[in-house]
């Protein structure tokens, strides 16, 4: 578990099929979002000496991971939207799009992988995205200039449920104003973030 920025804390953990998975959680003093997790003993062991209550958020019902193994640890309640808690056994609370949640975390709906799937979307400072699996962060090649930073990629186009969805979604959320992004797979972006979203959405 590593603190990327202040309060804001990422873990990964591979999967049975070798897949790397991210999981965040956003610590403030009027309480924690753990989003999208995956179990990691000592990220647990942190969150359980986190200052406030504890929400954990799930963006899509194929991000349920460890959710339940956090909820019962942390006595957490578990939130996504509305469609994911229809499909998803033991969510507590359904999010709507604008709902906040957290510090100043704002609910965004983002299908086009899956249905139902939502982003947060955090203004301040800067503004800072999170999504699941809307794209993808991928880390700087071998042998890249140094300063080089992460870059951004679609899934493979069979997990993508549906693409003219999907690149609506990319399109409104290059609306946002954000230069942070962190993603539910792959690295953080500290900077520029939006700048290679709105490439990938417009195919560049």
């Amino acid at each position: 578990m590593q603190e990327v920025l202040p309060g804001i804390w990422r873990w990964e953990v591979e999967d049975e099929e070798g897949v790397l998975m991210a999981s965040y959680a956003f610590l403030s003093e009027s309480g924690t979002l753990v989003v999208d997790p995956a179990w990691e003993a000592a990220a647990v062991e942190r969150l359980e000496r986190a200052p406030g209550p504890t929400l954990v958020v799930v963006t899509t019902h194929n991000h349920v991971r460890d959710a339940r193994r956090f909820q019962d640890r942390l006595a957490a309640p578990i939130a996504a939207s509305e469609r994911t808690r229809r499909d998803v056994a033991g969510i507590n609370r359904a999010l709507a799009p604008g709902d906040e949640v957290g510090d100043g975390w704002r609910v965004v709906e983002a299908p086009g992988v899956y249905a139902g799937e939502i982003a947060l979307y955090r203004p301040s400072e800067g503004g800072a995205l999170y999504v699941g699996d809307v794209f993808i962060t991928v880390p700087p090649r071998a042998g890249a200039e140094p300063g080089v930073g992460p870059t951004v990629a679609l899934l493979p186009e069979r997990l993508r449920s549906d693409p003219a969805r999907l690149q609506e979604t990319l399109g409104r959320l290059t609306e946002l104003a954000f230069d942070t992004v962190f993603t539910g797979h792959g690295p953080p972006i500290l900077a520029g973030g939006r700048t290679r979203v709105r490439a990938l959405a417009l195919g560049r």
